[in-house]
């Protein structure tokens, strides 16, 4: 593999390029107004109800929001009020009795739909004489004690008492029922068709607030825990999970697995096929010098060995500087020492001493190593000068 040639011009483009890209991003993302889902509790926009969950909030010891799926919510605890503001589906059959089991073990549901037809059984009917122009004007409604109060009712349906039930008119109008209570076994379930009361630009209007304390009134106060229904509003905790971050995090986020993949590719990692290095399937020249030299060992043929290693060296000397292999070492003594820049004495002992191991028949095998690492160091003074 070559060796990777850094380019300054083109790290330094890409860098800018993504510096351009982080910067349009940011203000992309940040000069965008957020867009809140209606009626939700973490929504500061006019048609949010962040107004009332934070007030509970303040003057409550347990306010929640819950966005999982009904059958999770804790029915076996009791004297918990589970607030719905405008549902945006209405339930399945198994859902629904899972809401109804919890009102069942002691628990209150308060529901504010502006036509809660269908929903746990309610039915409503039409106004008979509905003015659109009418529905922004306050108007009085009677509480249970018979109490006007100052409200502005936008909904053009009202409530119908059911048959053979108990149920306890909260406040009605001249049109009709607008709020009411009804028992569900331990618990109850209170019903408005004013979900707009609820939201944070009309709730401090009229007398909307003092009217949502009273519906609360009979659960707010002996409330174990309060909690926001989100889930009626399509807010599951899949849904809210990348939503919690903030949108510069998330673009940094990229940018930084952007530069990383950039920083790997830049060190020499690879992510496609593993490539086997070139040594795990060419042969070599001098694989056939290694299998010659394993056999002089083995066969303890050591002088053998080092008459080639001598001869080796007359090649190189040959290649090297043009000096014959033919001519004898005292010949070419006085050059040996000027190319190597050694004295005279020590080429010529390098060159007797050596005579006299060649001489011998049997050379022992610590003469051998001694020899063959002498000649190594003299090879590689040749090549390197």
């Amino acid at each position: 593999m070559g060796k990777y040639n850094f380019q300054p011009k083109k790290w330094t483009m890409i860098g800018v390029v993504l510096l351009a890209f982080v910067l349009i991003s940011f203000f992309s993302f940040s000069q965008n107004p957020k867009v809140y889902p209606d009626f939700v509790s973490t929504s500061p926009s006019p048609t949010g109800t962040k107004a009332i969950y934070s007030y509970l909030e303040d003057n409550h010891s347990s306010v929640t929001r819950w966005s999982q799926s009904p059958d999770k919510l804790p029915s076996n605890e009791a004297k918990q009020l589970l607030i719905m503001v405008e549902p945006s589906f209405v339930e399945d059959t198994s859902k629904v009795e899972k809401y109804e089991k919890f009102m069942k073990a002691g628990n209150t549901i308060l529901l504010f739909k502006e036509n809660p037809k269908g929903f746990f059984g309610i039915n409503t009917e039409p106004v008979v004489e509905y003015s659109p122009q009418l529905i922004e004007k306050p108007i009085s409604l009677l509480n249970q004690q018979e109490e006007q109060v100052s409200a502005v009712v936008s909904s053009q349906y009202r409530l119908v008492k059911p048959k053979n039930e108990e149920i306890e008119s909260l406040y009605q109008d001249d049109n009709g029922i607008v709020a009411f209570e009804k028992s569900y076994g331990k618990g109850s379930l209170i019903v408005a068709v004013t979900p707009d009361w609820m939201t944070n630009q009309t709730i401090l209007d009229a007398d909307h607030l003092d009217i949502i304390l009273s519906l609360l009134n009979n659960q707010y106060g002996e409330s174990n825990r309060i909690i926001f229904d989100e889930y009626v509003h399509g807010q599951t905790d899949s849904y809210l999970g990348w939503k919690v971050y903030p949108q510069y995090f998330l673009v940094t986020l990229l940018q930084v697995i952007l530069l990383t993949i950039l920083w790997l590719w830049y060190k020499g990692k690879r992510f496609g096929a593993i490539i086997n290095p070139r040594e795990e399937f060419v042969r070599y020249s001098d694989e056939r010098l290694k299998a010659l030299s394993i056999w002089y060992l083995k066969a303890n043929k050591y002088r053998d060995s080092l008459l080639v290693q001598s001869q080796f060296i007359r090649i190189k000397l040959q290649d090297r500087w043009g000096i014959s292999a033919n001519r004898d070492w005292s010949e070419i003594t006085d050059l040996l020492a000027k190319k190597l820049k050694r004295p005279n004495a020590e080429i010529l002992t390098f060159y007797h001493d050596l005579n006299k191991v060649l001489e011998q028949q049997n050379i022992s095998k610590q003469e051998y190593l001694l020899w063959s690492k002498k000649m190594d160091q003299f090879r590689e003074e040749v090549e390197q000068a």
